[in-house]
């Protein structure tokens, strides 16, 4: 096992070499940007959309607010981000290190814990994208950790700090005072409930001190994320749709492990995988619960608590020899993790960089201090350089809920974009992910020349127009 920690542990740090970006980086950076620049959280690139262009009130705060002191020493490029929630990766590996450590189990099985964490998919893509999952979820396991030592007290400080990360962090909470319950300790679990509340209030200490409690209504009426949720059809929707990718299927067949081995021999009194199963258990119900998302990256929350659940679980049992049926489970784990692996290698070799990207396009337009109509990742590089509006929020896709579920046509979007004076138009019309890069073919002629502008530049992902002259 430990030679596979290792293996797994060279191929997580090799994707992180030439990392494509995520879309959600820059719309994420962009506010730790404004929130350095101008001491409030606000979004240039989304003016005009739910008074975001003045200050937000919903984001992910702390995890905003840490990443912006660590990008203003660093800078806001796109490596500069993704090493910040890579660092945090990172340390939650430690905790589960440290977590299998103390329960005293044999080093086969520790390492055992370890390779699994390394070699899941979603540790693999997400350790290394700008995004609060790692943040949040190391706050989560800590506290589960502290739960386990009976300091409940300080176990409520890390499950509020796991909120303000992310307001999914309200599952620690939840499962943090489920899990008292069952161990009998309603006192403790209503401290540990105050003193995750207390903390997690804090979400709303900007809110406060700018007195925008109107103006957080209105955004949490209108945040693009929740209008696709309006019904419990519409939960039970999104629920099934979380559990049905892969990757989770094979976290969650890796507890079928363990009720395997449950089921085999006796069962004692306690084991030490007793108080992470029922966390996870209880974990699982609090997301199904309180989530309103079906993104993959939420079933990072879940990783660490499977690692230690099925270390611990087979080092209880200690079989005379491995079955076949956690042969067939561990393999199949691996081999997902490998694949994930290799699919970003094959991506981070083959898909320049959006910094070099948009430096061409930046080229072309010239004009510095001119308004802009791009992609949200046109930011990196050139947030200092243009006025920046998103594209993206006048399209279908996240947003079509603020346009009863369809975008402007292309005629619509440069008619607005001549309307409002617009330098540059850089659009979604590329060649396709699969064109090869040498592929010079040009777009169909209609697309050439869109109201009163003109193709001037495209590549696989996008095209870009300047205004006829």
């Amino acid at each position: 096992m430990k030679a596979l920690f290792w293996a797994f542990l060279v191929l997580l740090l090799a994707t992180f070499y030439h990392r494509t970006h995520h879309f959600d980086e820059a719309w994420l950076a962009e506010q730790a940007y404004w929130l350095v620049q101008d001491g409030r959280v606000r979004s240039e690139l989304f003016c005009g959309l739910n008074g975001w262009e003045e200050q937000l009130f919903i984001y992910h705060k702390l995890f905003i607010y840490l990443s912006a002191g660590w990008q203003k020493v660093f800078g806001f490029s796109l490596v500069a981000g993704k090493a910040f929630s890579g660092l945090w990766a990172g340390l939650l590996g430690l905790l589960l290190w440290g977590y299998l450590r103390q329960q005293r189990q044999d080093s086969q099985h520790i390492w055992l814990g370890m390779a699994l964490y390394v070699a899941n998919g979603l540790v693999i893509e997400f350790s290394f994208v700008y995004r609060p999952e790692p943040m949040c979820v190391a706050f989560g396991f800590a506290s589960f950790w502290l739960l386990t030592t009976h300091r409940w007290a300080w176990a409520g400080v890390l499950a509020g700090l796991a909120t303000l990360t992310h307001l999914n962090g309200l599952c620690f909470a939840l499962a943090g005072f489920g899990w008292l319950l069952w161990y009998r300790k309603p006192g403790w679990a209503v401290g540990f409930g105050f003193i995750a509340g207390v903390v997690s209030s804090f979400y709303l200490l900007d809110v406060w001190l700018a007195d925008g409690w109107a103006a957080l209504l209105m955004q949490w009426r209108n945040e693009p994320a929740l209008l696709h949720i309006n019904s419990l059809s519409d939960k039970l929707k999104a629920t099934f749709q979380a559990l049905k990718p892969v990757r989770l299927i094979l976290e969650i067949g890796l507890l079928a492990v363990g009720a395997h081995w449950l089921t085999r021999q006796p069962r004692p009194e306690s084991t030490p995988s007793q108080p992470v199963a029922r966390y996870l258990v209880l974990l699982v119900i609090a997301h199904l619960a309180a989530s309103r998302s079906s993104a993959i990256q939420y079933g990072l929350q879940f990783v660490p608590f499977v690692c230690a659940f099925v270390a611990l679980q087979l080092a209880a049992w200690q079989p005379k020899r491995a079955s076949w049926l956690w042969q067939t489970l561990l393999g199949t784990y691996l081999l997902a993790g490998l694949y994930r692996g290799s699919l970003l290698l094959y991506n981070n070799l083959t898909i320049p960089q959006v910094t070099a990207l948009n430096a061409q396009m930046a080229a072309l337009i010239g004009q510095p201090g001119s308004e802009v109509l791009a992609p949200v990742d046109f930011f990196y590089e050139q947030i200092g350089h243009y006025k920046i509006r998103c594209i993206d929020r006048h399209l279908g896709g996240f947003f079509a809920p603020l346009h009863q579920g369809t975008g402007l046509t292309n005629e619509q979007l440069f008619s607005m974009a001549r309307r409002e004076g617009f330098a540059a138009v850089i659009t979604y019309d590329g060649k396709g992910a699969t064109a090869p890069l040498s592929d010079t073919r040009p777009l169909l002629d209609s697309l050439n020349h869109i109201g009163r502008y003109h193709r001037v530049y495209q590549d696989r992902w996008n095209s870009l127009y300047l205004p006829d002259r």
